[in-house]
């Protein structure tokens, strides 16, 4: 399944995005109707309070929401779209696939989170300062290191946005500068003009 390329944004606007969220307002990602992140089996951990207000919602490691199959038992197949949206978990609120793609991250096998890959595939973006190339530098740098160790894509994604997000933008536009022909070239990776390295 491929699907049109669409502006994901610069890379230090998607990572200004991720500060809201860290500052506990919603991510806005130009999602343009797609659904991948509901269907793509990816746990949905929720906070007590949440959890109180939801039925069955018991998981081996805490309260998460369930699944149908591969897909959120919130989302309504019917109408294609959340039946809880205007008070969907924080952890739906926060979600942003573009950091799984900023990062070079892509789920490898058929297991959980495979069917939001062609979403990712789909996104493109401009790196247009230093600031950018600084950010798409330390993000690939970090994303594949913990990929390595890891061998987990959300863990992963997170732990390498939580280092962009704390490296002081000084730092990253110098590191920009300094990766530059680094940054095109993975730049051209994420917008599908070149393979993975």
């Amino acid at each position: 399944m491929s699907l049109t390329p669409r502006q994901a944004g610069t890379p230090s606007e998607i990572m200004e995005e991720n500060r809201r969220a860290l500052r506990g307002k919603p991510v806005r990602v130009p999602c343009a109707g797609c659904t991948a992140c509901c269907r793509a089996g990816l746990p949905i951990n929720l906070s007590p309070e949440e959890a109180a207000r939801l039925p069955n919602v018991r998981g081996p490691f805490g309260p998460m929401l369930r699944k149908r199959g591969r897909v959120c038992e919130m989302f309504d197949e019917a109408r294609e779209l959340c039946s809880i949206y205007a008070t969907r978990p924080v952890a739906c609120r926060e979600f942003d696939c573009r950091l799984q793609w900023l990062l070079g991250t892509r789920v490898t096998d058929n297991g959980s989170g495979a069917e939001i890959n062609p979403v990712l595939a789909a996104w493109r973006t401009h790196a247009r300062t230093d600031l950018d190339r600084g950010i798409i530098a330390v993000a690939w740098i970090e994303g594949r290191r913990y990929l390595r160790q890891l061998g987990d894509i959300g863990l992963s994604a997170i732990f390498a946005a939580q280092i962009v997000l704390r490296t002081k933008p000084s730092t990253l536009e110098r590191l920009g500068r300094e990766y530059a022909a680094q940054a095109r070239e993975v730049e051209r990776v994420l917008n599908g003009e070149a393979a993975l390295p």
